[in-house]
């Protein structure tokens, strides 16, 4: 019987030292879990800094390309309209289109030309 008396207290003693060490490791873990709790509200804020940046550079890419897509639409339509006004220009410098123009204008046709010379021997010249 004192052996079972003595095993007792000894497994009183051992859990006295196991709740000991329990209650140590407690007071071990709170400042553990702080910072467990302040490491997650960090990779939170983080998450959120780096969701918001990736929508905030996703919407600037999208509107530039946007952008570039109105800019080309307007090229082309500058180069259209580039040669529409050649054409215009080729037609006017044709001789069809003179011949039109000088019946418009109502002009006539030149058969003879005389120059005017004159003969002015006092010159003045600049050295």
């Amino acid at each position: 019987m004192e052996e079972l008396t003595t095993i007792k207290s000894e497994e009183r003693k051992n859990r006295n030292g196991l709740h000991r060490y329990v209650a140590q490791a407690r007071r071990m873990r709170l400042p553990l879990q702080l910072n467990m709790k302040i490491l997650n509200y960090c990779l939170a804020s983080l998450m959120l800094i780096v969701s918001i940046s990736y929508f905030v550079a996703s919407n600037h890419l999208i509107l530039q390309g946007f952008a570039i897509n109105e800019i080309k639409n307007s090229v082309q339509d500058l180069k259209k309209n580039n040669r529409d006004l050649e054409l215009i220009v080729m037609n006017l410098e044709s001789y069809e289109g003179l011949q039109e123009r000088i019946q418009e204008l109502e002009m006539v046709s030149v058969n003879e030309i005389d120059y005017i010379e004159f003969k002015n021997e006092n010159v003045a010249m600049v050295n």
